[in-house]
Parts: structure tokens; C-alpha cells; sequence
């Protein structure tokens, strides 16, 4: 009897390793793997992977429509050093007073469309969704005389911004679309979001 209870125990533990395997190698998409900030992601085919771009550790860049495709929806993972004794309702709180101090800047609109806590992996975060709205052309083209210096539809962007803490670092990944893009790319930068471990 003990050797059978033994023999059916290697069984189980074999099957949990062939699931963990075969679970960690079911996604065929590119991986991006960061061992300095301990986190790991796969990415969709055709999207462009660039590191160290502005403050983000890594930017995956949507295809490129056609010539006039002027804005790239972009998802990126940046990561933030924190306090040991900070919370994660805390650390978003002040990162929704930060998008709404947005608002009172000159011809800028924010507004949050969403803000609640998720779980991803079963461990606790945050997710944001808002609109960014600018009104008035860039400098430099006004300037030139290309544009004029009011823009009365203004350029609005729509965000999801997710909030994970992890040894002291907050990992803030951000999905921007223009608007009227948002539905078209939100399922994808879910797919890539859902890969996301941190270790």
C-alpha cells in the first residue's frame, strides 16, 4: 500500500511539472525578459521593442498603419524605487492627484474615466484609465506659420495605466491610444499585460 501511495505521488508531482512547463512555453509570441528589474513579459508579433525609451524600461510600439499613421499605440513598463512602509492604495492615490494636477495646466484636459483595484496573479494592483485632451499645436509648427496657434478639437488620448508594488519598487505599466483607437488595441495590450510576471 505504501508503494502504491508513493508510486501515485510521483505521478502527481510528474503531471504538475509537465503542466508548469507546458503552461511557461504555451505562448509562442517574442518574450522580453528584464533580470535588473526582475520582471518578464511576452510581446504581440509585429510590434516594436525599444529600451530605455524616455523614463520607461521598455516600450513595445504598435505596427505602423500607413504613412499618415502619425501616433503609435504604445504599452510601457516603467519602474519606480519606493518606501518600504508605503501602500498600494497610498502610492496610487497620489499618482491620481498627479493626473489630476495635469488638469490645471495650460490647455490640458484630464479626465479619470476609471480608478479601482485589480488583481493580477493573484496579487493586489491597481488600474487607472483616463483621457488626456491638448489643445493647441506644437511650437515649433506655429511658429513656422504651418499651424495656427488655437487647436478647437484638441488631440485626446486615452490611457490604462496599471499599478503593481514588489520589493520596494512600483512596476507601472501604461497602454496610450488616441481615442478613437482605444477599443481597437485594448485587447492587445491586455494579452501582452496578462503575461507580465514579476519575480
Amino acid at each position: 500500500m505504501k508503494i502504491r501511495k508513493i508510486s501515485n505521488l510521483k505521478k502527481i508531482l510528474y503531471f504538475g511539472v509537465v503542466l508548469l512547463v507546458v503552461g511557461c512555453s504555451s505562448d509562442n509570441r517574442p518574450l522580453y525578459r528584464n533580470l535588473p528589474f526582475e520582471f518578464a513579459m511576452h510581446y504581440n508579433e509585429g510590434w516594436e521593442k525599444k529600451e530605455n525609451y524616455g523614463t520607461a524600461i521598455v516600450v513595445f510600439l504598435s505596427p505602423v498603419e500607413g504613412k499618415l499613421d502619425a501616433f503609435r499605440e504604445n504599452l510601457t513598463v516603467s519602474v519606480d524605487d519606493v518606501t518600504s512602509d508605503i501602500s498600494l492604495n497610498d502610492y496610487s492615490d497620489a499618482v491620481v492627484k498627479q493626473i489630476q494636477m495635469i488638469d490645471g495646466l495650460p490647455d490640458v484636459y484630464a479626465n479619470i474615466i476609471e480608478s479601482k483595484n485589480i488583481v493580477h496573479r493573484w496579487k493586489p494592483g491597481y488600474q487607472i484609465v483616463y483621457t488626456l485632451t491638448k489643445y493647441g499645436f506644437p511650437e515649433e509648427y506655429v511658429e513656422r506659420g504651418l499651424l495656427p496657434a488655437v487647436d478647437k478639437e484638441g488631440q485626446t488620448v486615452q490611457m490604462m495605466m496599471k499599478i503593481f508594488l514588489r520589493n520596494q519598487k512600483a512596476y507601472i505599466i501604461t497602454f496610450v491610444a488616441p481615442q478613437e483607437k482605444y477599443d481597437q488595441y485594448i485587447e492587445d495590450a491586455e494579452s501582452m499585460i496578462k503575461t507580465l510576471k514579476i519575480y
